[in-house]
């Protein structure tokens, strides 16, 4: 059996002591989620958490 493996990221800021995390609504499930997606082959974690954030979010 083939062993998929998803990499993600966290979004967030500081606004007056505060944090502001950034999610998205995913469309099928109406789930609000943190953006993220399987590493593609020859793409580290780390690569394909940047990927999928930038295109999750802009």
């Amino acid at each position: 059996m083939k062993q998929e493996i998803s990499a993600g990221g966290v979004v967030y800021r500081r606004v007056r002591g505060a944090c502001e995390f950034l999610i998205g609504k995913h469309s099928g499930y109406h789930k609000w989620v943190l953006p993220k997606g399987l590493v593609e082959c020859g793409e580290s974690q780390t690569e394909a958490a940047v990927r999928e954030v930038e295109e999750e979010v802009g």
